[in-house]
């Protein structure tokens, strides 16, 4: 019987015949692209102009929001085939954020943090901006350390890494393409599918995996091998969305 710590003493012990096969790991890990900020400096070198503006940033935001919802509604209950997990988790910071962004930004609260605005206002938008810059290498940093205290304990699948490289990297690119082709929505939404269609696989699902007593080695393999294989998908899939979708 192994043991998984999630935290605050919380302790899950299942024994192997309860861990399956790693199907509903594989599923959530392949099924969903890696949709936080590894798209924005992509968009930002596409799409961001002076004439444009960086509107799509603020539409990358908001689709993230959604994914990150599906993720925690669509992603527990697949691992845990139970809703009565959801409750809890469903609000944690990004959905939080996202959300007081939204609220901000159509209210006009937002002029409120212009740093020639007012003094206290400008400091937490100052405040804020830092912070920001601090989460994504302090992200790698955590996602580095989780990927090799994983990795080096177990040995690669060649049918997961094969799988989720089949699945992530060609038949779900292909998919949100033609979304983004097909479907009637707004030019910035377009850019970000574009994008989004040529990410690897989200590390979020680790995280899942390990809270819900999934097989969190089954999602490292997926989020390795489909990263590495990005370095070369990722280019070509960008520059058949930008040549076919718009």
């Amino acid at each position: 019987m192994k043991s998984y710590s999630v935290g605050a003493g919380n302790t899950i012990r299942l024994g192997k015949e309860g861990r399956g096969s790693g199907q509903r790991s594989f599923a959530v890990s392949a099924g969903v692209q890696n949709f936080g900020y590894a798209a924005v400096p992509v968009l930002g070198v596409l799409f961001v102009t002076e004439e444009s503006g960086d509107g799509v940033l603020g539409v990358l935001f908001v689709h993230s929001l959604g994914v990150e919802l599906a993720l925690w509604v669509f992603g527990v209950v697949i691992l845990t085939a139970s809703f009565s997990q959801l409750r809890k988790h469903l609000l944690n910071g990004p959905v939080i954020g996202v959300l007081l962004g939204l609220l901000m930004s159509y209210s006009g609260l937002w002029k409120w943090f212009e740093p020639d605005g007012n003094l206290i206002g400008g400091a937490i938008r100052q405040a804020v901006n830092w912070l920001g810059v601090c989460a994504f290498p302090t992200a790698l940093f955590l996602v580095g350390a989780t990927l090799f205290d994983l990795v080096r304990r177990e040995s690669m699948d060649w049918k997961v890494v094969t799988g989720g490289v089949l699945v992530r990297n060609v038949m779900m690119s292909a998919v949100i393409l033609c979304a983004a082709k097909s479907l009637p929505v707004a030019e910035e939404l377009r850019q970000v599918l574009v994008v989004q269609a040529a990410m690897p696989a989200a590390v979020t699902p680790i995280i899942l995996t390990r809270l819900f007593g999934g097989q969190p080695q089954v999602a490292v393999q997926v989020v390795v091998a489909t990263s590495v294989v990005s370095l070369v998908s990722m280019p070509l899939w960008v520059a058949l969305g930008m040549a076919w979708v718009f």
